[in-house]
């Protein structure tokens, strides 16, 4: 059983791995947007509301009534949250993935792929967290399809119970592994 697990977890890694070559890089072909590097990928930051991304997100008219500094602050969620056993997007997150709907229709950004990293808590087995974890990373694909990303700029990974952002045993532990991250990564135009 250990073995099987071991190759489970090697095989998703791979699939990744395959899933996202040719996306080498975060955010090096848009010098316009300041970085944070976190280990390996770099993660969206954003500047002043003079910023020429979030200023093309204003005149786009796709997020009415939001000015720069809401887009700015909608702009910097990656982490989506899920109730016990659920795959349901909270209404109060759907502004944030209007905003970055927004975001991938910019120029710009016509390169960019996301990978969303579906997590779920350590209770329940190894097989239902990683179903969970697809069905979450799945639902806020399907949401993002709905509102005109294209499947293509999409990949979905599930780590079950693998990468807890708290290793703890209780329900506040519980409450921020329940997640959904989005890795946004520029590839090459092929």
């Amino acid at each position: 059983m250990k073995k099987i697990s071991v190759i489970i977890k090697g095989l998703i890694v791979f699939i990744i791995a395959a899933t996202l070559t040719g996306c080498i890089k975060s955010f090096r072909s848009n010098q316009n947007m300041p970085r944070v590097s976190q280990g390996d990928t770099e993660v969206l930051s954003t500047q002043a509301v003079d910023d020429p991304t979030v200023m093309a997100i204003v005149n786009s008219g796709k997020l009415p009534g939001a000015g720069p500094e809401k887009i700015k602050r909608l702009l910097q969620k990656h982490t989506y949250y899920f109730g016990f056993d659920s795959n349901v997007i909270h209404k109060s997150d759907y502004k944030n993935l209007d905003a970055l709907v927004a975001l991938m229709n910019v120029s710009s950004y016509q390169n960019t792929k996301l990978l969303l990293e579906g997590n779920t808590d350590q209770r329940g087995t190894r097989n239902y967290n990683v179903g969970l974890g697809f069905r979450r990373a799945n639902a806020i694909k399907d949401y993002l399809l709905a509102h005109g990303i294209d499947k293509s700029r999409i990949d979905v990974a599930s780590f079950g119970f693998e990468k807890p952002t708290d290793p703890a045993n209780n329900p506040v532990a519980w409450q921020k592994n329940r997640r959904v991250e989005i890795v946004l990564k520029s590839c090459s135009a092929r």
